[in-house]
């Protein structure tokens, strides 16, 4: 069971075994998160496992937030979750033990200008938009099977250790990346991963079951043709918004391509959808003034609104199907 994780007034109050009181909210009978202090908090604070008789689940919205002079935090092994902004802006924070959290929220550590000192435990499965956004981590951060960020100027070239499955939320949003080498074991790239880098190339394993919304979106310099593999099953909405790609063959079996996938593509010439499509979504090539050349499959039976709004290049309007 993962609880809510939204900011509240604190239910009761406790000392640590170093004598820092910590401030907390009941989530479910038995259970408890650490809630926003009223009074600030100075170098190291140790979370129990407990408060009160009741197992310490979290960490809630905002408990921490611009508590500017703690240095390090640990977490119980109890602890499952981090809320969103949890840490942000915690400018001396150096150190974070995370225990075996499990989910990371939204901007959990954004701004802690201070941190370099993070080891990602095996627990972990999910860890929201810009997490890490403005720390001082210089190196990659994963465990054996999720990858979960990779800062902003580390490397234009690297090769995703083998073992993972997922690539995080934004993991790769905005950063110098021009070339990456997928592992044979990658099954999910999850939304806005790669949303604003400077990839240039894209070669997705056959591994590879789910691609998330916007996953590619503003990825302007991948200027190539991309082929989807007959493993995808899942795939978001607005997945190469704006981006550069020049072709895409779908070799995936799928019904709906989901609304916007290839909106504002502006370089988009030809891509090839495959014989069991039925639907075209809402905006799906909307603004895409340089495509030519796709297939109208047998058994399509609807075409969205705006679906292909200003392609130019079309000479004969597929319309004439809706």
């Amino acid at each position: 069971m993962i609880w809510a994780i939204f900011a509240s007034a604190y239910d009761f109050s406790e000392k640590n075994e170093d004598g820092v009181m910590l401030y907390y909210t009941d989530v479910e009978e038995g259970f408890c998160e650490v809630a926003q202090s009223p009074a600030p908090y100075k170098g190291k604070v140790v979370i129990p496992p407990t408060a009160n008789g009741r197992i310490v689940a979290g960490i809630g919205y905002n408990a921490f937030k611009h508590q500017t002079q703690m240095e390090s935090i640990v977490l119980p092994n109890t602890m499952v979750y981090i809320g969103a902004l949890a840490f942000e802006e915690c400018y001396d924070l150096k150190s974070v033990d995370l225990g075996n959290v499990m989910l990371i929220g939204e901007m959990a550590f954004c701004s802690c200008f201070s941190l370099k000192d993070l080891k990602i435990p095996e627990s972990l499965v999910y860890c929201g938009y810009d997490a890490f956004s403005g720390c001082d981590i210089d190196h990659p951060l994963y465990n054996s099977h999720y990858f979960l960020y990779f800062p902003q100027n580390y490397a234009t070239t690297y090769s995703i250790p083998e073992g993972i499955e997922t690539i995080g939320v934004s993991a790769f949003s905005l950063t110098r990346i021009e070339n990456v080498t997928f592992p044979k074991s990658l099954k999910r790239i999850e939304e806005h991963a790669f949303d604003g880098s400077n990839l240039k190339s894209l070669n997705l394993p056959s591994s590879l079951t789910t691609i998330g919304q916007n996953a590619f979106c503003q990825c302007y310099d991948l200027t190539t043709s991309i082929t989807i593999p007959s493993s995808v099953t899942e795939m978001g909405e607005y997945i190469f918004e704006s981006s550069g790609i020049t072709a895409c063959d779908f070799q995936n079996k799928f019904e709906k391509l989901p609304n916007g996938t290839f909106s504002s593509c502006y370089s988009l010439r030809k891509v090839h959808l495959p014989d069991e499509l039925k639907i075209i979504g809402e905006y799906a090539f909307s603004g895409d003034e340089k495509l030519r050349t796709f297939n109208l499959p047998e058994h399509l039976d609807s075409i969205g609104r705006y679906a292909f709004y200003s392609c130019k290049s079309i000479k004969k309007s597929p319309y004439q199907r809706v």
